[in-house]
């Protein structure tokens, strides 16, 4: 039958049972896991351990005191107690240009030289201001006025002609009645042969590679004046 005896933690002073096998092997007794590994820190820890080797440096970030291993202490020029200090350290503070509020970036960031702004919200503020009129890379001199001729009855026309669908996609009108579109982006053409019915997304993309869509529409809106003609 197996023997206990009476031991006392030497960590806690808590008295416990404990296996008289076991209490022979050992001048250290501990009633739990916490109470050993709390024991092993004191008694082990900085240089009493025999495996201390390094030496005590400054966080560059924070100023918290800590112990590296001498290697990386030869190693490195520059030393963080944790990667928060490492990451901080390496950010640089701005001034945003729209709301003069300093703002801290990346390194990476900073080498780019395209950051100016502490948020998108500063940066679609100060676009307003110097972005819009003259100053947009997209400005083409203003709006052009329409001739006398555009009228509502004119756009009426044209899409019903068109079937009420969107000659590129084949979208109807829903409550946003169908754009009606000049083939060669001249307001004053409004020859019916000029004009053709296209929904808001279709007539946004024409407004890019002008010659492709010119050539395109005019191609389109005469083969369907052939085929009401033939049908006619």
């Amino acid at each position: 039958m197996r023997e206990f005896t009476t031991c006392q933690c030497d960590e806690c002073g808590k008295e416990f049972l404990r296996a008289v096998s076991i209490a022979k092997k050992s001048n250290r007794h501990y009633c739990s896991r916490k109470c050993r590994d709390a024991a092993n820190i004191e008694r082990m820890g900085g240089p009493e351990n025999p495996l201390w080797h390094g030496r005590d440096v400054i966080c560059e970030e924070c100023g918290k005191p800590f112990h590296i291993p001498e290697s990386r202490a030869r190693r490195r020029k520059h030393h963080f107690c944790s990667f928060q200090c490492t990451y901080a350290a390496k950010q640089h503070t701005m001034i945003c240009e729209e709301c003069g509020k300093p703002f801290r970036i990346a390194d990476w960031r900073h080498k780019r030289r395209d950051t100016r702004f502490c948020s998108q919200v500063c940066y679609a503020s100060w676009q307003s201001k110097n972005r819009t009129g003259p100053n947009s890379y997209s400005w083409r001199g203003g709006p052009i006025p329409y001739p006398a001729g555009w009228i509502e009855t004119l756009r009426k026309a044209i899409r019903q002609r068109d079937g009420h669908k969107c000659q590129l996609c084949g979208r109807t009108g829903g409550r946003r009645a169908l754009d009606v579109h000049h083939i060669d982006y001249n307001k004053d053409n409004l020859d019916p042969k000029n004009l053709v019915s296209l929904c808001m997304k279709c007539h946004r993309a024409t407004n890019n590679n002008r010659d492709a869509w010119r050539f395109r529409l005019t191609l389109l809106v005469s083969h369907s004046l052939t085929v009401i003609e033939g049908a006619a």
